[in-house]
């Protein structure tokens, strides 16, 4: 039981929102940003979506900001897409460490010494929130 909360924290986690909320114009532009993404043109989807983050005060949601890194990543403007990880892996404790490594769309980072430092600061928020839910397990039990 504990294991299957663990996990339900960690995949909720992973998808937390830092700045929950959006503008009608972060909402547009993220629409017209996904639609590009899934017709694969990055580099358009990138721009629509550093035009969303810019329109809600550079707050997003941390999915948005994969997808963004994940563009910038296909593009090879390496610099950007660590930009995104780093915010998800910082300000949103993105804790989603076996989504990212498993990412084709990343393997252009791998060889990037800032791949291991951001896997690093992955498996320091599973650390905490592990900590946490212990925590919390065992108030529940006293």
């Amino acid at each position: 039981m504990k294991k299957i909360l663990i996990l339900i924290a960690l995949f909720k986690m992973s998808f937390n929102c830092f700045g929950q909320n959006v503008s009608k114009e972060y909402a547009q532009y993220i629409q017209q940003a996904d639609s590009l993404f899934y017709s694969k043109n990055y580099g358009a989807a990138a721009l629509q979506y550093t035009l969303a983050f810019k329109a809600n005060n550079d707050q997003a949601k941390v999915k948005h900001r994969y997808f963004a890194a994940s563009c910038w990543a296909l593009t090879k403007n390496i610099d950007s897409a660590f930009y995104q990880l780093n915010r998800i892996v910082t300000k949103g404790k993105y804790s989603g460490y076996y989504q990212i490594t498993g990412d084709d769309n990343f393997k252009s980072l791998h060889a990037d010494k800032r791949w291991q430092l951001l896997l690093q600061g992955i498996a320091n928020n599973i650390a905490d929130e592990r900590s946490k839910i212990k925590n919390e397990i065992q108030v529940e039990q006293n």
